[in-house]
């Protein structure tokens, strides 16, 4: 006889959704190792604090893990016009993770829009890379928002901040387990 087993999404969101204790650093690699050919073709440099590199929650890699690769690919986009070339990773408050970049920028009267669904100012983009960051991080009750406000800035074009709940903050150090 034969055995058929079905599975729906509800039996793997316990392993999809399995929180974990995330460092910058752990971030930062991911990143690197994800985005590695088109951070070499660019030639940017990742530039991480030593606050984002300890800054710790705890979280599913699969709902924080793509939100980063987002921002950097787009920066890195958006880093082929500029000589410049450098992407910025900080903690401000304890809580705060912001993710800065020395390309061209965000005009003031996309600030509002550009988590939109379908908003994009890159020739060949669909919009949905950023709309679905915030979609995905809104679940867990974080935030994320673009600004163009100097408090938040260690360089002077994008910026995007990402505002984690306190349910998942966590500074405490040591284990960091995100390969289970």
């Amino acid at each position: 006889t034969t055995e058929i087993y079905t599975l729906s999404l509800h039996d793997a969101l316990p392993i999809y959704r399995t929180k974990k204790q995330i460092s910058g650093e752990y971030i930062l690699n991911f990143v690197k190792q994800f985005l590695a050919h088109d951070i070499e073709v660019v030639g940017a440099i990742m530039e991480p604090s030593n606050r984002f590199l300890n800054f710790c929650i705890l979280e599913s890699p699969a709902l924080v893990l793509p939100t980063f690769v987002n921002l950097v690919d787009n920066a890195l986009y958006w880093l082929r016009s500029v000589n410049r070339r450098v992407i910025r990773f900080d903690v401000l408050n304890n809580d705060t993770v912001v993710v800065n970049d020395s390309g061209p920028g965000i005009h003031e009267t996309m600030l509002a829009r550009i988590f939109e669904a379908f908003t994009t100012t890159k020739p060949d983009g669909r919009g949905l890379g950023l709309y679905i960051a915030r979609e995905s991080l809104s679940i867990a009750k974080h935030e994320i928002w673009a600004t163009n406000l100097a408090t938040y800035k260690t360089e002077q074009r994008a910026c995007f901040c990402i505002k984690f709940s306190k349910n998942s903050q966590n500074t405490r150090e040591g284990d960091i387990d995100v390969s289970e």
